[in-house]
């Protein structure tokens, strides 16, 4: 059974208020829980609902954001802002702060999104409160995007083959993330090898009498640090990439779910979708557990060597941000695995 927040059935509860009684729009809180959106907000002019959509993720608290005097901010994974920025409808983040009994929000482009070091995150100001007076704002945001997006094709009835295709299509790119956590394993793997074989030359060495500071102990401990300096390098590349391919593939393997679920109810290719989101999930599960093997070995590393004690910080963070990202994923395909699961069984 999926999971339930209580917490941030809140924040959509009182998301779902404010839209109703205030800004008179219709909420329609989204079919697949917890994946990538929460709602769909649909523009209403004289109380006729004019097929203009407006998406919402909103999160509850303020353990969910870094708050200062003026504002909040959220930190999100490449994942969500992938997902997000490539999605066909615009997008806001609600906050929903119950302590304060407050409601924020802000639109999501790629000006609001900011990037980090080794995240993403949206600054949402204090001033930016969710209510009547948001409405002027709101109505240019759903305009912004004026596209013939799958959710109104879906709402209508509509989707038609040639949409279908496009998301056969970018699907792939979810089967083929596949290939991306195999070169990261082996990434991993390959890093693994190469310290083993450095540890035991210095291992060596030391046995016959040399001391860490000696030049040959030194330039094989050297070596090691830039071979996981090298491999954490590439490691960032590869998970960028990951996070790329698995947001497009997912929004597309998200569609095609809800697609032969409302239109046509084959349920052959539906448990097809499960299977393969079932696959993958026991992949990336593996692969976390490996990723964190790698990098509690490499937090017992010494630190009395400068390069070394950089490498192994660098490490660290890079076996870090795969960990969120990949749990990321995971959560994801696992809440629509589990979507899926109530419908054909």
């Amino acid at each position: 059974m999926m999971r339930v927040n209580s917490t941030e059935r809140i924040g959509i509860y009182k998301a779902a208020l404010i839209f109703t009684e205030d800004i008179r729009w219709v909420f329609r809180e989204q079919p697949i829980m917890d994946v990538g959106i929460d709602a769909l907000i649909e523009e209403s002019i004289d109380s006729n609902p004019t097929g203009k959509f407006l998406a919402a993720q909103i999160k509850t608290g303020k353990s969910n954001f870094y708050e200062i005097e003026d504002n909040y901010t959220l930190y999100v994974s490449s994942i969500h802002y992938h997902y997000w920025i490539n999605l066909d409808l615009p997008i806001i983040v609600i906050a929903h702060i119950p302590e304060d009994n407050k409601t924020y929000w802000e639109n999501v482009t790629i000006e609001t999104l900011k990037k980090t070091e080794t995240r993403w995150k949206l600054v949402i100001s204090k001033s930016k409160v969710l209510g009547i007076g948001s409405k002027h704002l709101l109505e240019s945001i759903v305009k912004s995007k004026n596209k013939n997006d799958f959710i109104t094709q879906l709402i209508n009835g509509n989707v038609g083959i040639e949409t279908i295709n496009v998301m056969v299509k970018d699907a792939e790119e979810f089967a083929t993330s596949h290939l991306d956590l195999e070169i990261m394993s082996q990434i991993l793997n390959d890093l693994t090898q190469g310290v083993t074989k450095y540890t035991s030359k210095i291992t060596h060495l030391v046995n016959k009498g040399l001391n860490i500071k000696d030049r040959y102990v030194k330039k094989n401990i050297e070596d090691s640090a830039s071979l996981m300096i090298r491999s954490a390098d590439k490691l960032n590349s590869q998970i960028e990439l990951f996070s790329y391919k698995f947001s497009k593939g997912f929004r597309a393997i998200e569609k095609l779910a809800i697609t032969y679920f409302e239109l046509t109810q084959d349920y052959a290719n539906l448990r097809a979708l499960f299977n393969s989101i079932d696959v993958f999930t026991g992949v990336i599960t593996e692969t976390i557990k490996y990723t964190i093997n790698m990098r509690d070995s490499a937090s017992a590393l010494p630190m009395d060597n400068d390069r070394l004690a950089k490498a192994r910080r660098y490490w660290i963070e890079t076996c870090n941000r795969i960990i969120a990202e990949f749990k990321e994923a995971k959560s994801m395909s696992s809440n629509l695995g589990f979507w899926i699961d109530e419908k054909i069984n």
